[in-house]
């Protein structure tokens, strides 16, 4: 959360209030720690251990109990179970050691959170997108809609193979601008491979 004016009163003080409603239909309140760091401009959030995915409103109480007003729209979180995200499919499986192909990626629980949270992560390197942006406006990620079984799907544009060489890299998905506990657990092979040369026609 960012303003101004934020005072820590003391370790463990400081609350961030999640309120909202789960996927599940429940209404939910819930408490975490809030570190108010020394600009007194900005104050980290823990995200809450026990609530349930869904959208949350943050307040900040930074005597543990009286909210601090918000004079602009809520601040809203989207929590989410990372065991839910995965991916299980890369279309194409490879590219050319140059990179730039767009690879359609397929998997479960996919989500668009915001500019710049959206990445693919190509061996530990995050390329990102996401806000809406597209790859004509520079995105390295986007968010399409739904197939009609609810299989999630991502644009991702291949960068350069890591050293120029062939081989196979892990290519996964971050919702969370490439954090690496934001990351899926599952990956996939993706192959890179030299151009290709055609040096005869027969018949």
């Amino acid at each position: 959360l960012t303003g101004e004016g934020f005072v820590d009163l003391g370790a463990g003080v400081a609350q961030c209030v999640y309120t909202g409603k789960a996927d599940t239909g429940e209404a939910v309140a819930v408490t975490a720690d809030a570190d108010v760091q020394p600009s007194g401009t900005e104050v980290v959030c823990a995200a809450p251990a026990a609530a349930a995915a869904g959208d949350y409103v943050v307040t900040l109480a930074l005597n543990g109990r009286d909210a601090v007003p918000a004079f602009f729209d809520d601040a809203v979180v989207r929590l989410y179970d990372p065991a839910g995200v995965a991916v299980t499919r890369a279309d194409p499986p490879g590219a050319p050691l140059a990179g730039g192909a767009v690879v359609t990626v397929q998997g479960t629980g996919f989500v668009d959170l915001g500019e710049g949270q959206l990445c693919c992560v190509w061996d530990g390197m995050a390329q990102c997108g996401g806000g809406g942006a597209s790859l004509a406006q520079g995105a390295q990620a986007v968010l399409l809609d739904a197939l009609d079984d609810g299989t999630s799907r991502v644009l991702c544009v291949a960068p350069p193979a890591p050293g120029g060489v062939p081989g196979a890299v892990a290519l996964a998905l971050s919702l969370n601008a490439g954090t690496g506990t934001s990351t899926t657990a599952t990956s996939l092979p993706f192959v890179y491979h030299a151009p290709p040369t055609v040096t005869a026609v027969s018949p």
